[in-house]
């Protein structure tokens, strides 16, 4: 390989199609529907069982969002995510146990909701590349 294609091989490599050919309308329509999940789990969890794992559902519309918007938006909606299940437990009446309950549940919901928006909106992110990767002919990157 010439130093020539060495160098136009950089930027091309950088040049990622933003998910995966997906228009503005799906990717908006994908947060939306994130943001109204948010939402219902929020307005449920008050109605349900109180020793229900419910942080596990607040995942469905982090994943969704991470996947259709990527990293930044993922992360609000981890945020927002955390913030709704602190604001559901105090709506249910939920007592907690100890005086740093209320501060340790939401730090905790939401390094786990971020974590998990980044590792998947980094999988979706390498996922593209490598699909841009296999279609560049390693002679010509054309």
């Amino acid at each position: 390989m010439s130093m020539r294609a060495a160098e136009d091989a950089g930027p091309r490599l950088l040049k990622l199609p933003l998910l995966g050919g997906l228009g503005w309308p799906v990717r908006l329509l994908g947060l939306a529907a994130g943001g109204a999940l948010v939402v219902a789990i929020a307005v449920l969890q008050p109605r349900l069982y109180p020793d229900l794992p419910i942080a596990v559902l607040y995942v469905v519309p982090i994943v969704l969002v991470a996947w259709v918007g990527g990293t930044w938006p993922g992360v609000i909606a981890a945020g927002a995510a955390a913030v709704a299940r602190l604001l559901a437990d105090n709506a249910a009446g939920v007592v907690p146990s100890h005086p740093a309950v209320p501060y340790w549940n939401p730090g905790i919901s939401v390094t786990h909701y971020v974590t998990i928006a980044y590792l998947l909106a980094q999988l979706h992110r390498t996922l593209l590349y490598e699909r841009e990767l296999a279609r560049t002919d390693p002679l010509t990157l054309l």
